[in-house]
């Protein structure tokens, strides 16, 4: 027989919503580039600029990815930065050149895509 007690913690743990450390981590902010940092939200809609001091403290850790924009823990919430804005430690990530990526895509267009490669071209 399971004692109140220990039922109780595997109830309350079975029901808990995921936390934090549950998140899949795919790597980590390491500096903001700018004084003010433009911030969106999941669905892209933007929430404004915001100082340094009203960002999470660094290093943040990325938690999702929307195409160039990368999601970071602001307490409750996840907050978009882009990736021209903020210096990143990606993990897992292969990352390709754009100029390589719309060369093999059939897509180069000599003047944009010549030179270019960022954070952003991880795929």
């Amino acid at each position: 027989m399971i004692p109140r007690f220990l039922m109780a913690v595997m109830v309350a743990v079975s029901i808990a919503p995921p936390s934090a450390a549950q998140e899949t981590v795919i790597g980590r902010v390491t500096a903001y580039n700018l004084p003010q940092i433009r911030v969106f939200s999941e669905t892209g809609a933007p929430l404004g600029p915001r100082s340094q001091a009203d960002l999470p403290a660094l290093p943040a850790t990325i938690v999702a990815v929307r195409g160039t924009a990368y999601g970071i823990r602001d307490g409750a919430e996840v907050i978009f930065v882009r990736g021209i804005d903020v210096r990143l430690e990606l993990q897992n990530v292969t990352c390709r050149p754009r100029e390589q990526t719309a060369r093999n895509a059939g897509e180069f267009r000599p003047g944009v895509d010549a030179g270019s490669g960022s954070g952003g071209d991880c795929r």
